[in-house]
């Protein structure tokens, strides 16, 4: 039994007072409710963390590959995703200058087991009407030919690229050419330095051109070397 102390009306000393024994075990069932209670609430929400650990553990990496164009997709599966942006914003100047880089790459960069493909894929990035008078002067020229005959290669070093003062979407580039000719076992190499003036036009962002971007316009001009045949078209068309 537990002993209380209560002071009389008299101020006397207090006399020792004994509770109820069922006071006291109706406090430590309370207690012991209360515990265990409180014991289930932790060891749900200890067994659900625990779960979700395993569950994260256990999903494999998300692992997001983007091709020099800018096309994003995950790694092991076939359909790409689309880059979430708004088809009408403006295109940045990072995106603009990617693009002319990937651009002359294709274009000025071949061999002749790699000239189709790079040259599709940068004609594939112009305008309409500056892709039909590329092809045609392709055709006329037999310029493709030529190439596989000569086993031309072609190698570009880009220089300078800087935006004109005058429109935001036609830049300045200078470069390097650097094409080697092998014709009946006698190589020559031809080192060309050349400025080209290269407009681009803004079109409706989509999957296959998530930039935005076409070729409107593309002029080159020998600075400096000698030039042994044209293998770029110049053209003054607009878009």
């Amino acid at each position: 039994m537990f002993a209380k102390k209560q002071l009389n009306q008299h101020g006397e000393l207090p006399r020792l007072q004994y509770s109820r024994y069922y006071e006291q075990d109706g406090q430590l069932r309370a207690y012991a409710n209360r515990a265990m209670v409180n014991a289930f609430l932790f060891a749900g929400l200890a067994l659900a963390a625990l779960g979700y650990a395993i569950h994260i553990g256990t999903k494999p990496v998300t692992v997001i590959r983007v091709d020099p164009g800018g096309q994003a997709s995950v790694l092991g599966q076939a359909k790409p995703i689309t880059v979430v942006q708004n088809s009408e914003s403006e295109p940045t100047d990072l995106e603009k200058t990617a693009f002319l880089r990937l651009f002359l790459d294709r274009y000025l960069s071949f061999s002749p087991a790699t000239v189709d493909l790079n040259w599709a894929n940068a004609v594939s990035m112009m305008t309409s009407n500056l892709r039909k008078l590329a092809l045609t002067r392709m055709k006329a020229e037999n310029t493709v030919g030529i190439i596989k005959d000569d086993q031309t290669r072609s190698e570009f070093s880009l220089g300078l690229l800087e935006k004109s003062d005058k429109d935001p979407l036609t830049y300045v580039v200078h470069g390097i050419k650097t094409v080697h000719h092998l014709h009946e076992h006698a190589e020559t190499t031809d080192k060309i330095v050349s400025q080209f003036r290269i407009r681009l036009a803004v079109e409706h962002r989509s999957e296959e051109n998530p930039a935005g971007l076409l070729i409107a316009d593309y002029v080159e001009e020998q600075i400096d070397g000698e030039k042994r045949g044209q293998t770029t078209g110049q053209s003054a068309a607009q878009n």
